[in-house]
């Protein structure tokens, strides 16, 4: 066993900070607990639900308050599952893409673009870059 420059089997290292008045478990870092993967299902089955909903009643003009509050429901909970996508992955690039989809998403449920229209959005992002 290795610990930075201290080599021998676990005893002995155990020995070796013990017997110089250390406790070892100021100088070990425990890993982080992975987040329980509940807190990821639950967003995204209300998300997905939230999505549905926008569309049903956010293309309907009678019920535009009903649209506007699922819409918003939608955006909190797509807010939900990027922050658990950082905290479970801590990658800003996987945040990043998630919100951008999840928007673009809500953005075609709710009637304000067409997926014909997201499509060439898409492509003309990638044309950008590459």
């Amino acid at each position: 066993m290795k610990v930075g420059q201290l080599e021998g089997t676990p005893e002995e290292i155990k020995n070796l900070v013990e017997n110089h008045g250390l406790n070892l478990n100021d100088y070990l870092i425990k890993p982080d607990k992975p987040i329980c993967l509940k807190w990821v299902i639950a967003p995204s089955i209300g998300f997905s639900i939230s999505l549905i909903c926008t569309y049903i009643f956010g293309t309907s003009s009678e019920d535009e308050f009903i649209g506007n509050l699922f819409f918003l429901l939608t955006m909190g909970l797509a807010l939900w599952l990027t922050v658990v996508i950082q905290i479970r992955h801590k990658n800003i690039w996987a945040s990043s893409l998630s919100i951008f989809v999840l928007l673009l998403l809500s953005l075609v449920s709710l009637g304000v673009m067409q997926p014909y229209d997201l499509i060439i959005y898409i492509e003309k992002l990638r044309n950008e870059q590459g």
